[in-house]
């Protein structure tokens, strides 16, 4: 029977409601077939013939088959999948069951925004709880993930957080490791189209999705133009727009992203305020040795260290006083601090010694390269108090292979270089016998 083919015997009034009401109201066959619907219920299963044993959740079928044999199931929620061209799952809840001759009539309610509002909130509740415990900051964006994901209709979901000049994957929790891979090692968060506005992807992001079999992806930015903090990716899994649940959720999202990341780089500050030089501000040398193991560890491949030595400072200590030795070794920190990029940290490894460690070192020449630029900047003449006094350092570099074990060996060998005479090239070779793969060591000098 059409939905406005209303039998003659209904009252005006009962054929209003009929025709107009918003509730789902169908009468059901025992095989799931609906034999009579409302206009809205028809429209909400995408025609007049649905089958409800076709389009249910496979979790929910043998409730559903409980309710079709005229029995109450012992939940009344039920899911169904949303009519083409619509994606994902949609939420009802039955508020009457009534068996008949061979058929049961059903009124129900789409509780999908409701349900979808509720489950988010709990999502968030659970992200600040996580926050407030002082968790890792990956766990909590997983969880943010995941709240996003499970509003949607199958995509899978990404979070991507500026670090520098790089983008760093930090959740992904339904990602391909080949996905995952393929985004860990994007470059460049300045760029406009590694780093997109809201709205589609593209650029090497879109590549990405489209090599990677997710058909498209859109992005949602988290922090202002000038202050990127992350990105939200969602990939459909095809090229169409995000539906209304998924919108919202990555709408939601994005403000909470914002308060996760400003928290935890809130509470690395103070860690790394607690663990700094107090004279200098750059890391003590066993929080700087526990960051480069950590660097290690996340390191695609290879892991550099710069040293740095401060020449001539007992001499400058003994003629013009502390305070002048003390405000060339502030300048040599401070200046070091302003060339790091990305994760690169820097330490005060002893008394005149001062390291960087790179994490993301193409190769040897790149950090011979790097260490040149750190050389000329340093050689700068410090102004202090005993006037303006000329900075003399020595340089050494030397770089490991990710699998070549410890990571903060690379610092021992840095510094066994640096420690050897000059003239002495015997100790330069062995740091390069000792760094695997593409392993460099090299000293430098400069007044």
């Amino acid at each position: 029977m059409d939905a406005d083919d209303q039998p003659s015997e209904r009252s005006p009034a009962a054929r209003a409601l009929w025709r107009h009401g918003h509730d789902l109201a169908l009468e059901v066959d025992r095989d799931g077939v609906v034999r009579e619907a409302t206009p809205a219920t028809i429209a909400w299963f995408g025609g007049p013939n649905a089958r409800l044993l076709d389009v249910v959740h496979p979790s929910d079928a043998a409730r559903l088959l409980t309710l079709l044999q005229g029995e109450p199931p012992p939940q009344s929620t039920f899911r169904f999948a949303a009519p083409p061209p619509s994606h994902g799952w949609r939420t009802v809840e039955i508020s009457a069951a009534t068996p008949g001759e061979g058929t049961v009539v059903i009124v129900a309610r789409d509780v999908t925004f409701e349900r979808g509002v509720v489950s988010t909130l709990g999502r968030h509740r659970e992200v600040l709880a996580m926050l407030a415990a002082r968790e890792p900051l990956a766990a909590a964006l997983d969880v943010l993930a995941r709240a996003i994901e499970e509003s949607s209709g199958g995509a899978r979901v990404a979070v991507l957080v500026a670090r520098g000049d790089d983008l760093e994957l930090v959740a992904g929790p339904t990602l391909r490791a080949s996905t995952a891979r393929a985004l860990a090692r994007v470059r460049g968060a300045a760029i406009a189209d590694v780093f997109p506005p809201a709205g589609a992807l593209s650029g090497r992001l879109a590549e990405i999705a489209s090599e990677e079999g997710l058909g498209f992806g859109w992005a949602a930015p988290v922090g202002t133009e000038g202050h990127r903090l992350a990105l939200l990716l969602l990939f459909p899994g095809e090229k169409r727009f995000p539906n209304r649940e998924e919108q919202a959720a990555l709408d939601a999202a994005v403000p909470l992203a914002d308060i996760a990341i400003a928290m935890h780089d809130a509470q690395t500050t103070v860690r790394r305020v607690e663990r700094s030089d107090p004279l200098t501000g750059v890391l003590g040398r066993q929080p700087f040795v526990l960051e480069l193991e950590q660097l290690g560890r996340r390191s695609q491949d290879l892991i550099g260290v710069l040293l740095v030595s401060v020449e001539g400072l007992a001499e400058l200590n003994e003629a013009n006083g502390f305070g002048a030795g003390d405000a060339l070794l502030q300048a040599v920190g401070s200046r070091l601090g302003s060339v790091v990029r990305g994760r690169d940290v820097v330490g005060r490894c002893s008394g005149n010694r001062f390291a960087v460690a790179c994490s993301s070192v193409r190769d040897a020449n790149a950090l011979e390269q790097f260490a040149e630029r750190v050389s000329r900047m340093l050689s700068e003449p410090v102004v202090t108090s005993a006037g303006v006094v000329p900075v003399q350092i020595r340089v050494a570099t030397a770089l490991r292979s990710r699998k070549g074990g410890d990571a903060a060996a690379v610092l021992l060998d840095a510094e066994r270089l640096l420690a050897a005479p000059a003239e002495d090239t015997t100790e330069a070779e062995t740091v390069r016998e000792n760094a695997p793969g593409n392993g460099a060591g090299n000293e430098h000098g400069k007044t």
